[in-house]
């Protein structure tokens, strides 16, 4: 639980500052801190006086990708296989899996949160997408596995 406690000035920049407590009920020596303008989230270090990223947060789960903007657009690389996604909307991204330069698949993804899946149009086959975070895609297949793995987003060169 979170509770107000009250504000800071650092750099330049206005925070508001939380109380926090575990499950238990027992306070945090880390306080959270919400700049005032942006509502970013950070977290504020009373034995240091500093000001950290949100990841360093105790209870931060690096597994969530809800408060961050996921990019789907992208080219996603694991061994000879090629994964394009492009975003359609917020929503929605077209994707296409190819081995060199043969297609092997491709469709259009509804996404909710950082994942979602496809599903062909005869429910034979089944592709789900996860991105682990903003570099990695996770791709499971169902009758077709030869496509499941951990891609790695290609830089832009």
């Amino acid at each position: 639980m979170a509770v107000f406690e009250n504000t800071l000035e650092k750099n330049g920049e206005g925070y508001y500052l939380y109380e926090v407590t575990d499950p238990d009920g027992f306070e945090l020596d880390e306080r959270l801190a919400v700049n005032g303008k942006s509502g970013d989230i950070f977290v504020y270090l009373p034995k240091n006086g500093e000001i950290e990223d949100f990841e360093n947060f105790e209870y931060f789960d690096s597994s969530s990708l809800k408060d961050k903007k996921i990019v789907w657009d992208g080219t996603f690389v694991l061994d000879k296989l090629t994964v394009e996604l492009l975003a359609a909307d917020e929503s929605s991204f077209e994707f296409t899996i190819s081995s060199k330069d043969e297609e092997l698949i491709s469709g259009m993804v509804r996404t909710e949160g950082n994942s979602g899946t496809w599903k062909s149009e005869d429910g034979q086959e089944s592709i789900s997408f996860k991105m682990v975070d903003n570099d990695t895609l996770q791709v499971v297949g169902e009758n077709t596995e030869r496509i499941s793995g951990q891609y790695i987003r290609k830089k832009k060169e």
